[in-house]
């Protein structure tokens, strides 16, 4: 069977409408992109100067030696994909804006050392912490896109109850753990993981 296009051709006054409804649709387009959220890394020159500070609606990052534009557009893209569903799992309906600070890898020792600074001791292989109620420090890795949004569970956390940092600490680390999805499924889990603790080792 032979099929045929049943669609007419337009006529010329018809092509020159189309054309006009483009153009005029055409700044309104431009509006819409600018306005929307743009990449970190847009506005990236040669020869910055670190810290660099980046400021978007609802984040500030400041980025250390060696972390990229481009490893900050990561984090960033995956806590604008995050950042409403946690916030109405957890029923917080307004969050200030939240500064994100970034070492890479080869920086370690400063992460730790602000780590200590901060929040008065060192946790030895952690790669972030939440300093302040609208602060995250973090250590670029490669599952940081996740890690930036267990951090950020814990301060939609803070902005839902103040004094909820480590109290109680299953608590407080279980709610990060799901809305990150950094959980494993119980069925994956093996028999010395079915072995659960009681709420007192949960607290350590």
């Amino acid at each position: 069977t032979k099929l045929t296009n049943t669609h007419s051709r337009p006529t010329g006054a018809q092509s020159m409408k189309s054309v006009l409804s483009i153009l005029r649709l055409g700044p309104i387009a431009l509006l819409l992109v600018a306005c929307g959220d743009e990449p970190i890394s847009r506005d990236s020159e040669q020869n910055e100067v670190y810290p660099i500070v980046i400021t978007t609606d609802a984040f500030r990052f400041i980025l250390h030696d060696g972390v990229t534009r481009q490893q900050a557009d990561e984090i960033g893209d995956s806590l604008r994909v995050n950042r409403e569903r946690i916030m109405n799992h957890l029923r917080v309906n307004v969050m200030p804006r939240v500064t994100i600070a970034l070492w890479s890898r080869n920086r370690s020792d400063d992460f730790y050392n602000e780590m200590r600074t901060r929040i008065g001791q060192v946790y030895p292989g952690a790669t972030g912490f939440t300093p302040s109620s609208t602060e995250m420090c973090l250590l670029w890795d490669q599952t940081m896109a996740k890690g930036s949004v267990h951090e950020f569970a814990h301060l939609v956390s803070i902005a839902l109850k103040p004094n909820i940092s480590n109290n109680p600490r299953w608590l407080w680390e279980a709610i990060a753990q799901y809305e990150s999805g950094m959980h494993e499924h119980p069925s994956r889990w093996s028999s010395a993981d079915r072995s659960f603790p009681g709420f007192s080792q949960l607290n350590q």
